[in-house]
């Protein structure tokens, strides 16, 4: 398989991985430059008497017979990175790369999108086949959402980590990999105010699970198919900025509002060639499911290298449960167009949502309840309509993330001035790293106001999370 220089350069934190001297970087550079066909051999021959590898490295006859029937060039570009950031890994197209020098300095957190999806070199396995990656963040911050000024609890000090890993091991016919990921929160104070039932149903907005599990996964590949089960990624366009929340609550509104970032089920995805199509029945919810109602969640899209693609749709007849389900759907497309250092990105969605049934009142919602009452109802059987988009701007330097982002939210009237007032958020994000592991970040953004909100105050959108993050 040809080498591109392009591709070894932002690659970087791969060798780093396999823990080679940083002194022999150049050395293998240079060899690749010379004799592309045979740079890997050279690298191989000499790193094996590194004490930093730790396992020594295989050649085609040291690989299981499982693999010996597989074309190991093929296996790898069909594996290659197809998570948050899309393909190629070419670090002057990639928005969001993970490194940003030599040294594999991570520019931002490597969150389990990303690392589940990072291509498997069987080139360095151990004789076994097998393959572990694990890694872990921390965070120390600072939230000010002004939307909750009505609650007390608007601002806070906090801190959070995530710990992610990945196991492969290749079988007789393709390729097994065990995902996970687990997200430790602090909790909030349980002397929250709750002096009358508006309040009161909104104390389980912050009802915070001290121990998340974001993802736990099993992958069968083999060739373009993959079978996942579990709790994964949702199949549901492509989400192209940094988080730095274990809510995600920085993020695009229809994301943070619609589109959940996890699905518990079963996906089949298909990866031929530049296509990249998958299809999931999931609970549709964000937990285990509460009634027998499964969703249909597909995805088909396109993955060039200057432009990624697709459209995408969830529909099911509602989550939760008899009287409490309420609508969950969504049609919609998402794409990323980049040139060098920047890129541009977004989604559109029409979506449905609202309460399957009349007769709730919002005041004895216990599971977490709407700023923009997105839980009302519109007539028997009858979703409550909207249609949202979002587009960013990213740009990338060595040491930093700067992103743009503006959205709106048309939401059909219905009545209520809180639901019906449409939704316009402007979000900034910068991420600077100060060392190989150490860096801060900050999200803001801006809402319109709402006048006659919650508590009968005006309410003002005002959103700022900062901090720092020690990634390891």
């Amino acid at each position: 398989m040809p080498v591109n220089l392009n591709n070894f350069k932002s690659s970087r934190w791969r060798v780093r991985r396999i823990a080679i001297p940083k002194f022999f970087v150049p050395l293998l550079c240079a060899a690749i430059a010379s004799h592309p066909s045979a740079a890997i051999g050279n690298a191989r021959s000499t790193n094996q008497d590194s004490a930093d590898i730790g396992q020594r490295e295989v050649n085609s006859t040291d690989l299981p017979p499982s693999l010996k029937s597989i074309d190991l060039d093929e296996l790898l570009d069909r594996n290659r990175f197809d998570g948050r950031l899309m393909l190629p890994t070419d670090a002057t197209l990639d928005p969001m790369p993970t490194v940003t020098d030599g040294d594999g300095c991570p520019s931002i957190s490597r969150p389990i999108e990303e690392l589940w999806r990072v291509p498997i070199d069987y080139r360095h396995l151990s004789p076994s086949g097998r393959h572990m990656e694990l890694g872990a963040l921390a965070r120390a911050n600072y939230l000010h959402d002004q939307r909750y000024e009505f609650t007390g609890t608007e601002s806070s000090f906090g801190v959070e980590s995530q710990l992610f890993g990945t196991f492969c091991e290749p079988v007789a016919s393709g390729l097994f990999r065990l995902t996970g990921e687990l997200y430790l929160t602090q909790p909030f104070d349980r002397n929250l105010l709750v002096d009358y039932p508006e309040r009161e149903s909104f104390q389980h907005n912050f009802d915070v699970e001290t121990l998340e599990i974001s993802q736990l996964s099993l992958d069968w590949n083999r060739g373009d198919w993959t079978v996942t089960c579990g709790r994964f990624v949702t199949p549901f366009g492509r989400y192209h900025l940094p988080l730095f929340s274990n809510n995600r609550s920085d993020s695009a509104f229809i994301r943070s509002e619609a589109i959940l970032f996890r699905e518990t089920g079963l996906q089949l995805a298909w990866a031929p060639n530049i296509a990249r199509m998958a299809v999931a029945m999931t609970n549709g919810s964000d937990g285990r499911d509460t009634n027998s109602s499964k969703a249909v969640v597909a995805r088909c899209g396109v993955d060039l290298e200057h432009f990624v693609g697709g459209v995408s749709v969830k529909w099911q007849d509602g989550i939760g449960s008899e009287g409490q389900k309420q609508f969950n759907n969504h049609a919609g497309f998402d794409w990323l167009v980049r040139n060098g250092r920047w890129a541009v990105a977004g989604e559109f969605i029409y979506d449905q949502y609202g309460m399957r049934r009349p007769g709730l009142n919002l005041d004895d919602i216990a599971w977490g309840r709407s700023l923009y009452n997105r839980q009302l109802n519109n007539g028997l059987n009858r979703p409550i309509a909207g249609l949202g988009y979002y587009g960013s701007v990213i740009y990338r330097e060595d040491w930093r993330i700067w992103t743009l982002t503006y959205g709106q939210f048309f939401p059909d009237p219905i009545g209520d001035p809180i639901h019906d007032s449409p939704t316009q958020r402007l979000m900034g994000q910068l991420h600077w790293s100060w060392s190989e592991r150490v860096s801060n970040f900050t999200s803001a953004f801006w809402e319109n106001e709402v006048p006659a909100a919650q508590a009968g105050r005006t309410r003002h959108g005002f959103y700022l999370l900062t901090g720092l993050q020690y990634t390891f």
